[in-house]
Parts: structure tokens; sequence; C-alpha cells
């Protein structure tokens, strides 16, 4: 699937082979890259994935940061990685 980014972007984080952003007014999460050591989140380990994940616990994920080869998010002031 295929999403158009430029609609919506609240806050995008790129790493060294991975990005993320935060979307809508849901505040949802996409992730895209290279996923070898699981830091989009998807428990699926290939290369090339652009996902929606779900957080469905969550809600109004506020920021969104991606290193070398982990990812974080920030939500009502608590870090996730």
């Amino acid at each position: 699937d295929v999403i158009k980014l430029d609609d919506d972007v609240l806050d995008i984080a790129v790493g060294s082979a991975h990005s993320g952003v935060i979307k809508g007014p849901k505040r949802e999460v996409f992730m895209f890259g290279n996923n070898k050591y699981n830091q989009l989140g998807t428990f699926t380990i290939r290369k090339n994935i652009f996902e929606k994940i779900q957080l469905s616990e969550f809600s109004s994920v506020e920021k969104i940061f991606c290193g070398l080869g982990s990812s974080a998010i920030i939500i009502n002031g608590l870090v996730y990685m």
C-alpha cells in the first residue's frame, strides 16, 4: 500500500536505514526501511518494509526517534523502545 505522506505529517524521524512518520489526527505511526534488528517494531525481520504499526494499547504518539539500529516513541511523556 502507498500513503500520501505530504498530508497531515506531524513528525518524521530518519535512522541509518529506516524511518518513521506520525501521521493524521489519530497520530498513527508508519515505519519503513530495513528491519534487520526489528527497529520497525514489526517482529518480521526483513528488508524494505513499509507498514502502519498497530499501537492499539497506545494513543496520541507525541514524538518518534530513529537511530542506527533502534527506534523510540514518546507517549504521555514516557519513552517506549
